[in-house]
């Protein structure tokens, strides 16, 4: 070799050896796993650079029971084809003779492969498929324990002396620092948890008031947090036999000492968790507070019982405040529902007595009726019977289906003009005729009222079902030759608003001051025994109040027992301005058309309801055609000539078309006539919202089923005048 070639490869291995003794040097100061791997990479270059080595690598133990070895780390020079890929869980079984003489802390070094064909035929055969001729293997040694080896694949063996202490070196280097960077990781890592511990045990103590750790068989604790009492109590660490019978009595209200005494036991402690991580008390604190106190498995023996457990305490008074709160007014409302439930039941069996009571007088009346047909007197008393009868029987169902809607809010008020002081003398004659026929005397009425705006708009149906309600209980529970007094009072006016007051008061029965707590609630009876002939279902407070407070109104009740009751309701109603500068007697002129000859189209699908409507109107002298449906009184009104009908009476729910398709129907027709006569709904649909689908279907009147004869005859008289007024303006 030429001299100038000499001089070159010295400077290679200077610098090479250089690089080497500089990366041993940084192997110290590597913090994690990720520096020292970028340092071996570097290192296996100078090592390649200096020994003229195709290949220098790290072989580690594939796991801990030391069975397989893999490459993890590998230099190649240019050209050369790495092997890294090939060589990984390599078995023992494939270089026994090696890992023998590595742990016995030998050096390898192979001039020749083929010397080693016989000697060491499983590691010819693993170096022979990677094209190895010569190499020389380091073992990497750590706490006196051979972790894996270091080696170089074809080096120049002229110096493989110095190649060998330098393999040596860097592997005696790389053992300690990888052993050193594991130690500082596990260390690190036991530091982190412990650190997460005291995070823990800190985030726990803003819950728990107390934290103790306890060994179950040794009986001993330690405090990891409690506030002063505690520590006072138990210091640091001790006996928990020491302190036993002291802390039931320091921390326990004297009710509950006995039982968290128990759940202390460390006698039963070990068979309380045996089947569970945790058992828990809670129990009142000897200031009144509340506490919960939780014995929690943090290790068991081999035979699965506690020995290491935390014992923690934890203020729940606000908790146990709501709970106690809740559990009060839980017990108050299935108490109230029971009441309730019992005041259902009676009221059905007082609703089964009260429907059977008219229903068993008209059924009566009429066999009665049947003994005297030529009675003209008798025949009379006896349909007047059947007639009250079945207009207490309505009110009754009125009620029933009312409280259905209030409780459901498909309640819907009127919003109809009316005339107060018209409504209070149809209602108050009906009170006053009923008061006069059980022997008690009425006073009050329109006369007794002071009404400055008699015209008002508001629900008048509504606002006669509250006065009859409350007059009806007057009578009721009155005393024989008592007295009833309804009146109303206008109290103020804005001069679009009028508010009224109105007073119903009785000289009966009264209330105990217990039962007028629950007076306006549904089903409520007191039980006391009507002392007239009326009855009730014990709905009407309820409706009443519900309806009021619908109107916008409030009711107050004063009563005393023997001595009366009476009830005052307040309600506010829209001023009807155009009624009042119109002639009040305009309605009442209708009443002297003639109705002989007036043709109608009557529309009933039920042949009963039929019958009964073709009388009534017969008596009127009305000429009826007759309808079953909507779709034949179309095609019936469609057939006929102009004019010829003079109004429709029209029934809702029936088949093939109902009354509301079958008046837009008529209504959409192209005749004159289609959209002047007038249409009355006579229905059992008797809801305000029924009305209101009836008018804007296009009908101009709504009757309710059973039929009001009167009201019948005075719509229909009315709806004729009005027309007849129309077609001669």
């Amino acid at each position: 070799m030429k001299t100038k070639d000499v001089q070159e490869l010295y400077q290679i291995k200077l610098h090479s050896m250089d690089t080497i003794l500089h990366q041993i040097s940084l192997m110290d100061q590597v913090e994690n796993e990720q520096e020292l791997s970028e340092i071996i990479h570097s290192l296996l270059q100078a090592i390649g650079n200096y020994t003229g080595a195709d290949r220098v690598y790290v072989f580690d133990w594939e796991t801990d029971q030391k069975d397989s070895l893999s490459n993890t780390f590998e230099w190649c020079a240019d050209g050369v084809i790495p092997e890294i890929d090939n060589l990984q869980a390599i078995p023992v079984s494939l270089m026994p003779n090696w890992v023998k003489r590595f742990e016995n802390k030998e050096v390898i070094v192979i001039h020749d492969l083929e010397a080693t064909k016989y000697s060491e035929p499983e590691e010819y055969e693993l170096l022979k498929t990677q094209e190895i001729c010569s190499l020389i293997a380091v073992p990497i040694y750590a706490n006196h324990q051979m972790n894996g080896f270091i080696g170089v694949d074809n080096p120049d063996l002229r110096q493989n002396e110095i190649s060998i202490t330098l393999l040596s070196d860097v592997g005696g280097h790389l053992g300690c620092v990888r052993e050193n960077l594991k130690t500082t990781v596990l260390l690190k890592k036991a530091l982190d948890e412990a650190t997460k511990r005291t995070e823990i045990i800190s985030a726990i103590a803003t819950l728990y008031v107390t934290i103790i750790y306890a060994n179950v068989k040794e009986r001993t604790y330690e405090l990891l947090e409690g506030y002063d009492l505690v520590q006072k109590i138990l210091g640091q660490k001790g006996k928990i036999d020491d302190v036993m019978e002291r802390l039931p009595a320091a921390f326990a209200a004297l009710e509950w000492r006995e039982k968290y005494r128990e759940f202390l036991d460390f006698d039963t402690l070990a068979e309380r968790l045996r089947n569970t991580n945790s058992v828990s008390i809670e129990f009142m604190g000897a200031n009144g507070e509340w506490r919960l106190s939780r014995f929690i498995v943090k290790s068991r023996d081999a035979q699965g019982n506690a020995v290491d457990v935390l014992y923690v305490a934890r203020d729940i008074t606000e908790e146990k405040s709501r709970e106690l709160m809740y559990q009060k007014q839980l017990k108050a409302s299935m108490e109230d529902a029971h009441r309730a439930n019992l005041s259902k039941t009676a009221f059905l069996r007082r609703m089964s007595h009260d429907i059977r009571t008219p229903l068993n007088g008209i059924v009566g009346m009429i066999h009665i009726a049947e003994k005297y047909n030529n009675d003209v007197v008798k025949l009379r008393e006896c349909r007047q019977k059947v007639l009250q009868s079945t207009e207490y029987l309505q009110n009754l169902i009125n009620n029933v289906l009312d409280i259905s809607k209030l409780e459901s809010g498909s309640l819907v008020l009127e919003h109809k003009s009316f005339d107060l002081a018209e409504l209070l003398s149809n209602n108050l004659t009906v009170v006053a005729m009923s008061a006069y026929e059980n022997g008690v005397r009425f006073e009050g009425g329109v006369e007794a009222s002071t009404i400055r705006h008699r015209y008002l708009i508001g629900s008048p149906i509504h606002l006669s079902r509250v006065l009859m309600n409350l007059s009806s209980n007057a009578i009721k529970y009155n005393h024989f030759h008592g007295t009833v007094n309804v009146y109303c009072e206008e109290l103020s006016d804005d001069g679009n608003m009028a508010v009224f007051r109105f007073v119903c008061s009785d000289t009966g029965l009264g209330m105990s001051k217990e039962f007028q707590k629950h007076a306006f609630d549904v089903f409520a009876q007191e039980g006391k025994l009507s002392t007239t002939t009326f009855s009730g279902s014990g709905l009407g407070l309820s409706i009443v109040k519900d309806i009021v407070e619908l109107m916008g109104g409030t009711i107050e009740l004063e009563s005393e027992e023997n001595v009366g009751s009476t009830f005052t309701f307040t309600v506010p109603f829209e001023i009807d301005h155009l009624a009042e500068n119109n002639d009040p007697q305009e309605d009442s002129c209708p009443q002297s058309m003639n109705l002989l000859g007036k043709r109608v189209l009557l529309v009933e699908d039920n042949a009963i309801n039929m019958e009964i409507a073709h009388a009534i109107l017969e008596e009127e002298h009305l000429n009826i055609a007759e309808a079953k449906n909507g779709k034949e009184a179309l095609e019936i009104f469609q057939n006929s000539k102009l004019n010829e009908y003079d109004v429709i009476i029209m029934d809702v729910m029936m088949p093939v078309m109902d009354g509301l398709e079958a008046t837009k129907a008529i209504r959409m027709l192209e005749r004159e006539d289609a959209k002047k006569i007038p249409i009355i709904a006579m229905t059992a649909n008797a809801f305000e919202e029924d009305r209101k689908a009836c008018l804007d279907a296009g009908m101009d009147e709504h009757i309710g089923k059973p039929i009001d004869i009167p009201l019948l005859k005075r719509t229909i008289t009315k709806l004729l005048t009005k027309n007849h007024k129309n077609r001669i303006n």
